[in-house]
C-alpha cells in the first residue's frame, strides 16, 4: 500500500490537524483469490497502523480523512476493504477522525 500510494498522510491542514489520503482506485480486488485474503489483512494492519502513527505524532489534534475515488468505480473497489475502513474510523477512531 505504501509503495504504490494507497494510504498515506499528507501536510498538515491550515488547523493542523494531520491529513491522511486514501486512493480508492489502488485499493483494487484481486482476482487471485488465494492471496486476497492475505492482501486484505495486510492492509488493515497498514491502516491501523498509519493511524496510530498520527494519533502519537500529534495526539491532541483530529486526522482529516480524504477519500479519492478518482478513476474508481463498484467494479475494481475492493467493498470489503472500504466497509473495513469506515467500520473501524466509525468504532475505533470516532473522536479522532472527522
Amino acid at each position: 500500500m505504501y509503495k504504490i500510494g494507497g494510504v498515506f498522510p499528507y501536510l498538515p491542514d491550515k488547523d493542523g490537524n494531520s491529513v491522511i489520503i486514501f486512493r480508492m482506485r489502488v485499493l483494487k480486488k484481486n482476482p487471485d483469490t488465494s492471496t486476497i485474503v492475505q492482501e486484505r489483512e495486510l492492509f488493515k494492519r497498514f491502516l491501523i497502523y498509519r493511524l496510530e502513527q498520527l494519533i502519537m505524532g500529534y495526539p491532541y489534534k483530529k486526522i482529516r480523512i480524504v477519500v479519492d475515488f478518482q478513476k474508481a468505480s463498484i467494479f475494481n473497489a475492493d467493498l470489503h476493504v472500504s466497509k473495513f475502513m469506515i467500520f473501524t474510523l466509525l468504532n475505533y477512531y470516532y473522536g479522532k477522525s472527522c
